[in-house]
């Protein structure tokens, strides 16, 4: 499946997701080694939820 982006390119949205994905584990494991788990584990989750809503407000039809 592609998708249009911005209409500007398409890109494979599997390639897109994992991308993104691969960058969270990677910040996650920098952080690790300079803060405790725990400390790194809550910042992660909460910027998750922060962008899952952001992304839900915005592309949401509902009114």
């Amino acid at each position: 499946m592609h998708e249009t982006i911005a209409g500007v390119f398409k890109i494979n949205s599997f390639n897109f997701d994992f991308s993104f994905l691969r960058n969270q584990f990677f910040l996650f494991y920098s952080g690790h080694k300079r803060m405790d788990v725990s400390i790194a584990y809550a910042i992660w989750a909460g910027l998750g939820t922060a962008l899952i809503t952001v992304v839900g407000i915005f592309e949401s039809p509902e009114q």
